[in-house]
């Protein structure tokens, strides 16, 4: 068994370490009181977990973990398998990424222009979006944290702003549930309230998700989903990360 502390040495480093061991593994990392788990087979991450949470999510949560400590172990075999890509090259390419490239986060120095022009786009798109939707209601891009990227409300209707943490975990209990029965990928989260659709889509390969609210008396669910669809392969493609966006056309395709 061996243990580390992410001050000496980073996450991906390890994972890198681990893969090209080849080996069954498992990786702990603890952050403060958050303590994920990464198991390994053949050179790849095949699952992870992190509290109640599993799969590629738990990927884009940890790789801002800059602090913390981790205990290796070899030979302990996956229990489940829920990340059917490569996450460790996933994982990579990232923290490559927030490295080298613009991301849509809080900046000290206030937001780059590339970072202006991502919301900028993001923001027509949405305002896009209720143009084709009778009865639109809201739209969002909220992040894996909950936090809104971006937003449009019809006129004295502004609770969009206030929901995208609740939308996340509703988003990630559901993959849980999922991932336990097995029953593959998530394409749409749907809630449907007396008067309102409210349709979520993950953006694929990023860490953020659509969300969309019309009055289920003025749209039909089929016609929804449809530009749904659309706007997802919208808002990818303004998306930074430019390496990524053959992947994100596949995913949607």
């Amino acid at each position: 068994m061996y243990q580390g502390n992410l001050c000496n040495v980073t996450i991906i480093d390890v994972i890198d370490y681990i893969c090209r061991k080849q080996q069954p593994a498992r990786l702990i990392i603890e952050h403060g009181a958050r303590q994920a788990h990464l198991f390994f087979n053949s050179g790849k991450i095949v699952h992870a977990t992190l509290g109640d949470i599993q799969g590629m999510v738990v990927i884009y949560a940890i790789q801002r973990w800059k602090q913390g400590k981790f205990t290796l172990a070899f030979n302990v075999e996956p229990p489940a398998r829920t990340i059917n890509q490569d996450g460790a090259s996933l994982f990579a390419k990232i923290s490559a990424s927030q490295a080298t490239g613009p991301v849509i986060n809080a900046n000290v120095n206030g937001p780059t222009k590339e970072e202006t022009m991502v919301h900028k786009s993001l923001k027509e798109i949405l305002v896009g979006l209720q143009s084709e939707l009778p009865g639109f209601i809201a739209a969002a891009v909220v992040d894996n944290d909950g936090v809104n990227i971006a937003y449009h409300a019809r006129p004295g209707w502004t609770s969009v702003e206030k929901i995208g943490a609740q939308l996340v975990l509703f988003i990630k209990l559901v993959e849980t549930s999922v991932a336990k029965l097995g029953a593959g990928m998530v394409e749409d989260n749907l809630i449907t309230t007396e008067d309102v659709y409210l349709l979520i889509w993950s953006v694929p390969e990023t860490p953020y998700f659509l969300g969309i609210a019309v009055d289920r008396h003025e749209t039909l669910l089929g016609h929804l989903r449809l530009i749904g669809r659309v706007y997802v392969r919208r808002v990818a493609d303004v998306m930074p990360r430019p390496e990524m966006r053959k992947e994100l056309y596949e995913q949607i395709a």
